[in-house]
């Protein structure tokens, strides 16, 4: 018995090693080739993934382990930790949710909040170790943005009259304050976002492959818990307790202004998946011209469409247009 076992083991360990250069490849390709670096940072931890699903957690860990080493060295230890740290609880967390075969909302949940903590975790590492502050960030791109207002002033751009340099310099500090504002939020959205990427590229190549992965839900079957309402009425109460009862306390606005955000896009999400539901229900002789107009809303009319959506997921929590119970979870 002891012969198939090593044979196993040999097997393993050249899968992983192989499987280990791939992820590193991978990893440092959006780094030297910019242009595959988006399909990279998607596919990078694909390999980790695979082995997870055909050898196991342990095999995942070391072939994560050995693609870590090999990106350190072929970058920078600040490059390697930042990269590792922001992708290796999520890759293996992934392929312990594919191997236990979890449910697609369960997994992109969680997948999504460590994608989170571990964006949080690689910022922290980088500014630690580069000994900038959040507030020499802000003078950093504060000098920035004074040397391109500089270079459009003497380029010529403001000399017709209609927007002068400081109207301009006081519109893009404006945005820039905004970003930083929501920057909490962008970064969550972003987690999930790449959590949502990750799940669905996953399954679809190893579906292709015939590796053992649970089968993907539904758009039109997804539903948020009806008690995440809460959820947007605390964002919403903290902006209106800045107004009116505390408006001395900055925080309440910081607060307020990322939860209405992530939970009106959750809610967004969940009216696109309750229009999805129902087109899946029109003849299929009527659905190019319906497409078509859905499509000249759309572009036409913007904010309104995006509006009735929201509202329209906002509503499904309570009246459950699709018939689908009220879920215990998302």
């Amino acid at each position: 018995m002891a012969k198939p076992k090593l044979t196993l083991e040999t097997g393993a360990l050249t899968e992983g090693a192989a499987m280990a250069a791939l992820t590193a490849v991978l990893g440092t390709a959006g780094l030297y080739l910019p242009i595959i670096g988006l399909v990279a940072m998607f596919a990078w931890t694909l390999p980790v993934v695979a082995v997870c699903l055909r050898r196991g957690m342990r095999a995942g860990a070391l072939t994560l382990g050995a693609a870590a080493l090999i990106i350190l060295m072929v970058t920078s230890p600040l490059i390697a930790l930042s990269r590792v740290l922001s992708f290796a609880a999520p890759a293996l967390l992934l392929g312990y949710a594919l191997r236990r075969r979890w449910s697609t909302s369960l997994t992109i949940f969680v997948c999504g909040g460590a994608e989170f903590v571990s964006i949080l975790l690689s910022l922290l590492l980088s500014l630690l170790l580069t000994g900038v502050s959040s507030l020499g960030l802000e003078e950093e791109m504060d000098q920035m943005l004074t040397t391109i207002i500089n270079a459009l002033e003497q380029g010529g751009v403001f000399a017709g009259g209609q927007v002068t340099a400081e109207q301009y310099m006081t519109l893009m500090r404006d945005v820039m304050d905004n970003l930083m504002l929501l920057l909490p939020a962008m970064l969550l959205l972003s987690a999930f976002g790449t959590s949502l990427i990750n799940y669905f590229l996953a399954a679809k190549v190893f579906g292709r492959l015939r590796l053992p992965v649970p089968p993907v839900g539904r758009l039109g079957a997804f539903r948020l818990p009806w008690w995440l309402v809460y959820g947007l009425i605390a964002g919403l109460a903290c902006s209106l307790l800045r107004a009116y009862v505390f408006p001395a306390q900055a925080a309440l606005t910081r607060v307020g202004s990322n939860l209405v955000l992530v939970f009106l896009l959750l809610y967004t999400v969940q009216g696109i998946a309750v229009a999805a539901n129902f087109w899946r229900k029109i003849p299929s002789g009527a659905r190019w011209p319906a497409g078509f107009m859905l499509l000249l809303l759309t572009v036409g009319f913007l904010p309104v469409v995006f509006t009735a959506v929201t509202l329209l997921g906002l509503a499904d929590g309570f009246a459950d247009f699709r018939r689908l119970g009220r879920p215990k979870s998302a």
